[in-house]
């Protein structure tokens, strides 16, 4: 099947295959990292039945395919969160009504609004399903993996924050600058925590768990699995972009690029000596 999808920050529109839409580079480390909420691509005839506009940008982690890069294997999906979400529970066939029950193919737009408002024929609903597929199974042969040959894995999820909690949020006010989500300790040790927060320098505040304790990914896959390390990276987006024009800072990206490589290093550190 090949797609016709939109940009939805350029209004682009592009043509492309299934296997185009996500993307999985494999380096041999025990580094594993996803960027699930970069992507800016819906299929064109769904923008409108979803009223896909500004409010998705601005929910959309924009430019995290760049803030975030580790030597380490990596993989990330250029599908907008809003047509399918890669941080969330597979479709559920019973509903969805509040924030907590989101799943892959119904995200809360601001105020509430449900994305998937409008009936999507089966075509679509098992195309984007398919994708989603793909990405997870990618996912899981990577830590399979790693665990394979190492013995162990550390698995980072790499998002972005708006600067303001938003009403379809828990939280209020102004975000930390940098948020280490930890599944409330369950990811990993609290060690590696520690290292992880100790090598930000001092100019970023840096909260555990708040606003977010963490996402899918890491419940999944790392919370309680005594071989998988997991945190999800939060980053306040005032530190490297403008909100309003979606506008991507080089310096202050590069800046934090260093800050986050730094970081997780110092977590994979701790996690060798843990391991051995």
């Amino acid at each position: 099947m090949t797609w016709t999808v939109q940009d939805l920050l350029s209004g682009d529109t592009l043509r492309c295959e299934a296997d185009e839409l996500y993307s999985v580079d494999v380096v041999d480390s025990p580094l594993v990292y996803t960027v699930p909420h970069a992507g800016v691509l819906v299929p064109a005839d769904l923008v409108e039945t979803w009223g896909l506009g500004d409010d998705a940008l601005r929910d959309t982690d924009l430019h995290t395919d760049e803030l975030y890069m580790f030597e380490g294997s990596r993989v990330e999906t250029s599908l907008n969160r809003y047509a399918v979400n890669m941080n969330r529970p597979r479709w559920r066939e019973t509903g969805v009504s509040t924030y907590e029950e989101e799943d892959a193919l119904r995200t809360y737009l601001k105020e509430m609004r449900p994305s998937w408002s409008k009936p999507v024929n089966g075509t679509w609903k098992k195309a984007l399903l398919g994708v989603y597929d793909a990405y997870h199974g990618a996912l899981q042969s990577l830590l399979r993996d790693r665990v394979d040959s190492y013995g162990y894995v550390f698995l980072v999820t790499c998002h972005s924050m708006n600067a303001e909690a938003d009403a379809n949020t828990p939280d209020e006010g102004r975000r930390p600058d940098i948020t280490i989500c930890t599944e409330h300790g369950q990811g990993t040790d609290s060690a590696v925590i520690d290292a992880i927060c100790d090598a930000i320098p001092p100019r970023y505040d840096v909260a555990v768990d708040e606003p977010y304790a963490s996402g899918f990914t890491t419940a999944a896959y790392a919370a309680g699995h005594p071989a998988v390390h997991g945190v999800q990276i939060e980053v306040n987006k005032a530190c490297y972009m403008d909100e309003e024009t979606f506008t991507y800072d080089v310096g202050r990206g590069r800046r934090l690029q260093g800050v986050f490589q730094q970081s997780v290093q110092a977590g994979l550190a701790v996690i060798r000596e843990l391991e051995s």
